[in-house]
């Protein structure tokens, strides 16, 4: 394809120049006569040679097409026993190629059930997680959040005040019950 494009480029080489030698002279020829019928000439020559040469190179590839007409009309196609041949390809199919199918489809099957279910869980935690942030992102959910800790923290608080007010009285009553003791058991002694 280069070449072709080479040689077709060099064809119009010469015209190109005879053309831009004419525009020369008729800028630089002024208003006489004579630098416009030189220019014109010159011109004319070029558009001559541009075409002569042109002519030659379409000899030249019409030739070239004789020859592949040649070369392609003596082909002669060559048919062998067809019949024969689709039998064995087709028996190979059946024999290498039909158990493998079966097999990998019961296995895409498989895949397909597998990946469903991880389609299903990922849809889930989407929409689990849009609504999450739907509702923590409200100013009243937080405050209500906020609330229901301080809430549960005075509860403990509270529970814890009972504790130990309770740990107290059983401290108490535990000193209560080991001074008995120590009394019961000095007196049992005497």
């Amino acid at each position: 394809m280069e070449k072709k494009r080479s040689n077709f480029l060099i064809c119009l080489l010469p015209g190109t120049i005879c053309m831009i030698i004419a525009e020369i002279i008729a800028c630089t020829g002024g208003d006489s006569m004579s630098g416009n019928v030189i220019a014109i000439t010159v011109a004319l020559i070029g558009v001559a040679a541009n075409l002569f040469i042109l002519f030659l190179q379409f000899k030249k590839d019409s030739n070239r097409i004789g020859e592949v007409k040649a070369d392609t009309s003596e082909m002669k196609p060559r048919v062998s026993n067809t019949d024969e041949n689709v039998k064995k390809i087709r028996d190979e199919v059946v024999e290498k190629l039909v158990p493998g199918m079966r097999a990998s489809d019961q296995a895409g099957s498989k895949l397909l059930d597998h990946v469903g279910k991880l389609v299903e869980e990922l849809e889930f935690q989407k929409r689990l997680k849009s609504e999450l942030s739907g509702t923590l992102s409200t100013p009243e959910y937080l405050l209500e959040g906020i609330n229901s800790i301080y809430e549960d923290n005075a509860l403990l608080n509270q529970t814890i005040k009972e504790k130990d007010k309770r740990i107290r009285e059983l401290s108490r009553v535990n000193r209560e019950l080991s001074n008995r003791l120590e009394i019961a058991q000095k007196g049992f002694e005497n």
